[in-house]
């Protein structure tokens, strides 16, 4: 369940480990998708902390990644949640991207952005300040606790009031992951719109710490397969989408590219 993540007792009756070593014969390493303070309705945390949700300005609770409830990152869920990352560590992952971050304003007087003394607004608009730097500080934590650990925290979301240059003393962000995937285009269009955070900030910001995701399958329609590629070896650094759509001979076209990429910044 969000909020729990623990691995499903049916799909993985083992736990992490068979897919940490699976993945381990292939040079790679076991990465953990999370909406971090996403929980379900069916999830321990929620039924035991109902008092850590993020409230509007009216008390009701705010809905995020897949209209469930939302934790707030600046109460005693940040514990929780540090805690829940280093166990998911301790199972051997050592990649997480953190997603489905939306920057919902919390009006709640019982967190760590104001208690009653403040009004509701003044509460709010300190919880959009405090939750990146909150986010921060566990990051600090998670890569303290395990070097090894990356993580990525994706930006895409709505109505972010604060991003900031914090984060990236810790992990990274995450650009442009949907756009043109909403509508179903495979083409280079949504592809030239991730290329262009690489090209205009790559002076002042290592391209390593503003990753992004292209389509690794090559389409029918499109043919955009070598220029999708191309981008990700240009500083993206990351593939996004069903690797089963691809065909074998598709696999041994972009590991050739790829293993020329490896030579040349070797």
């Amino acid at each position: 369940e969000y909020g729990d993540w623990r691995p499903h007792p049916e799909r993985f009756p083992n736990g992490l480990a068979p897919v940490k070593k699976k993945l381990e014969e292939y040079g790679m390493r076991l990465g953990l998708w999370m909406s971090p303070f996403t929980v379900s309705k069916k999830s321990e945390v929620y039924k035991a902390h109902p008092e850590w949700l993020v409230k509007d300005k009216s008390g009701n609770i705010i809905l995020g990644q897949g209209k469930n409830p939302v934790m707030c990152i600046m109460s005693p869920f940040f514990d929780y949640l540090v805690n829940t990352c280093k166990r998911l560590i301790d199972e051997g992952a050592t990649y997480f991207k953190w997603d489905g971050i939306n920057d919902d304003f919390c009006y709640s007087a019982v967190h760590n952005h104001g208690d009653n003394k403040y009004e509701g607004e003044e509460r709010a608009e300190r919880y959009g300040y405090g939750m990146i730097l909150a986010f921060t500080k566990a990051a600090k934590i998670l890569t303290e606790y395990n070097p090894d650990v990356v993580i990525v925290y994706d930006v895409t979301e709505k109505a972010k009031s604060n991003i900031g240059l914090s984060f990236w003393s810790e992990a990274r962000y995450f650009w442009m992951n949907n756009g043109a995937s909403w509508y179903g285009d495979l083409s280079k269009y949504r592809t030239k719109s991730i290329r262009s955070i690489a090209f205009n900030y790559n002076q002042i910001i290592p391209t390593v710490l503003q990753t992004a995701a292209v389509y690794p399958h090559n389409s029918k329609i499109y043919g955009a397969m070598r220029y999708n590629i191309n981008t990700t070896l240009l500083g993206t650094n990351g593939i996004w989408g069903d690797l089963s759509e691809m065909s074998e001979r598709d696999r041994e076209y972009v590991n050739s590219i790829t293993k020329i990429y490896k030579k040349v910044i070797e």
